[in-house]
C-alpha cells in the first residue's frame, strides 16, 4: 500500500508504504519546507512495475499554492521527475497510472470545469483532456489492459430558495432556475433594498449576478469577470453602494469591487486575498490574506488604499462582525492545515475584534456564519452541508433548518431579518465507465 500521513505533533508530511497485512511500514520520502503531499482523494499511484510512485504535491510559492505531480523511486525516495500541472488548475483530486507505464490519468479542476479527467504522457509531457462536460468526476480505477476506466460522475446542481426567517422549510420558494452549480463559492448577500447578490457558473464561467427576491430582473453584474478566471463570494456593503468579491487569476486570489449596478470594477488587493466581508460602518473590507506561516486577517479601505493587518488570528476565514461591532464570529482551521479525517477540521469561534486568540469555539462550520439580530447567537452551516444550526453564545445549540436529502451550500438573512435566502442543491452520483474502443 502507499498513502500520505501527516503527523500533527511535528507537522511532518510523508509518503508511506506498507505490506497489505500492515507490516513492513516504511517512509519513502518526507516533504520539504513549503511543500506537502496531498491527502484529498487518491493522492498516490503505483507504476505498473512497482518501482515508482506518483504523488500529488502542493508547493507554496509567493503566496500561491501550485500543484505538481512528482514521481519518486520507491527503493530510496529519490525524486525522478516533476510534472507541472496546468496553471489554471485549482486542485488535483485523483491520479492513476496506466498499464503502459508512460501515461497517467488525473482528475483536476479549474475555475470553470470543476473536476474533469485528463491524460498525461510522461515521455512527451503532453496533457490531453479526456472528459469535457458539466459533470464532476471522483476517483479512478483502471482495468489491467488499460482500455476501461471506472469513475464516479457527480453533479451538485441547485438554485436559490427564499423562505421566512422562522426556517419553515416546506414553505421555501424557488427564486432562480436553470443549471447552476451551487458550492460555498456561490456566496449570497442582500442589498438594503431587498435584492440578492450571488455567484454562479450558469453562463459557463463564475460571475456575479443579482436578482430580485421575487425572482424577477435577474442580471449578470460582472462581464467576463473583468478579465479574470472566476468571480465568487460576493458581499454587499451595508449601504448598498458596493459589492466586493474574490477573483482568481492564474491561480491567485484577490479582492475586487464593483458598484451596485456592476459598473466600475476596481481591484483592491494585489498581494492576495479571499472571502471578503465588511466592517459595520462599511468603510473597510476584511479579508483573508495568504501570509506565512499561516493565513491571517487583513483590512483595506473600500475606496482603495494600503492594506493593514486586521487581526493576528491565524488560519481564519469567513469573518462576520456582530451587530454592535464589538465581536466577530469566524471559521478557523484546527490544525493549521486541512485534514479530512479530523472529526472537526474547522471550528467556528467567537472573539472580540481586537483579540489575538479565540474566546470560545463551537465545533464545525462551513461558509459565513451569520449573527442573530440581538447579537446573542449566530447561525452556522455544519461541515456536512446538511443543516443550519443556531448557536447561542452561552453554549446552547439548536437545529434551525434542514432540507432532507439536499445540501445547503450557503445562506443569508435579509437586512430586515424577515427573510432567508438559501443556496441549496441535490447531489447525484453514478458509476460510469470510460472505454477506449481504439
Amino acid at each position: 500500500l502507499s498513502f500520505v500521513r501527516i503527523n500533527r505533533d511535528t507537522a511532518e508530511n510523508a509518503i508511506v508504504v506498507a505490506k497489505t497485512d500492515g507490516t513492513g511500514e516504511r517512509k519513502v520520502v518526507v516533504s520539504k519546507e513549503k511543500t506537502w503531499f496531498a491527502k484529498r482523494g487518491q493522492s498516490t499511484a503505483w507504476s505498473p512495475d512497482g518501482s515508482r510512485l506518483a504523488c500529488i504535491v502542493n508547493v507554496l510559492s509567493d503566496g500561491k499554492v501550485n500543484w505538481f505531480i512528482k514521481l519518486f523511486r520507491v527503493a530510496d525516495g529519490e525524486e525522478i521527475s516533476s510534472i507541472d500541472a496546468n496553471s489554471d488548475w485549482r486542485w488535483i483530486t485523483a491520479i492513476s497510472w496506466l498499464p503502459d507505464g508512460d501515461n497517467l490519468l488525473v482528475i483536476s479542476g479549474d475555475n470553470n470545469s470543476q473536476d474533469q479527467i485528463y491524460k498525461h504522457t510522461i515521455s512527451t509531457g503532453e496533457w490531453r483532456r479526456v472528459t469535457n462536460d458539466l459533470s464532476n468526476y471522483q476517483t479512478l480505477s483502471v482495468t489491467a489492459d488499460g482500455k476501461t476506466a471506472l469513475t464516479i460522475q457527480y453533479e451538485n446542481l441547485g438554485n436559490l430558495w427564499l423562505l421566512a426567517a422562522d426556517g419553515d422549510a416546506p414553505q421555501a420558494r424557488q427564486v432562480t432556475f436553470g443549471r447552476n452549480l451551487m458550492t460555498e463559492e456561490t456566496g449570497v448577500s442582500w442589498t438594503p433594498d431587498g435584492k440578492i447578490v450571488y455567484a454562479t457558473n450558469a453562463g459557463g464561467k463564475w460571475e456575479i449576478w443579482m436578482i430580485n427576491a421575487d425572482g424577477t430582473n435577474q442580471k449578470q453584474l460582472t462581464q467576463n469577470c473583468a478579465g479574470n478566471d472566476s468571480c465568487s463570494q460576493p458581499f454587499v456593503s451595508p449601504d448598498g453602494s458596493y459589492i466586493v468579491f474574490q477573483v482568481r487569476h492564474k491561480g491567485v486570489r484577490n479582492i475586487w469591487r464593483i458598484d451596485a449596478d456592476g459598473g466600475n470594477p476596481k481591484q483592491l488587493t494585489v498581494d492576495g486575498g479571499g472571502v471578503p466581508s465588511f466592517s459595520i460602518d462599511g468603510r473597510l473590507v476584511i479579508y483573508t490574506r495568504p501570509t506565512l506561516p499561516a493565513p491571517t486577517l487583513w483590512q483595506i479601505p473600500v475606496e482603495g488604499g494600503e492594506p493593514r493587518q486586521f487581526s493576528k488570528l491565524p488560519t481564519v476565514e469567513y469573518v462576520s462582525i456582530s451587530p454592535d461591532g464589538k465581536n466577530m464570529v469566524f471559521k478557523q482551521m484546527v490544525s493549521g492545515f486541512y485534514d479530512g479525517q479530523e472529526k472537526q477540521p474547522w471550528q467556528t469561534c467567537v472573539a472580540p475584534v481586537e483579540a489575538d486568540a479565540p474566546e470560545r469555539c463551537f465545533g464545525t462550520s462551513r461558509s459565513f456564519p451569520r449573527w442573530a439580530a440581538d447579537g446573542k447567537a449566530f447561525y452556522l452551516l455544519d461541515t456536512s452541508y446538511r443543516k443550519i444550526w443556531k448557536q447561542f453564545l452561552d453554549g446552547e445549540r439548536e437545529s434551525y433548518l434542514e432540507f432532507p436529502g439536499e445540501r445547503t451550500n450557503n445562506f443569508a438573512f435579509s437586512p430586515d431579518g424577515k427573510q432567508l435566502v438559501v443556496a441549496r442543491s441535490k447531489p447525484t452520483q453514478d458509476i460510469v465507465a470510460l472505454i477506449d474502443e481504439r
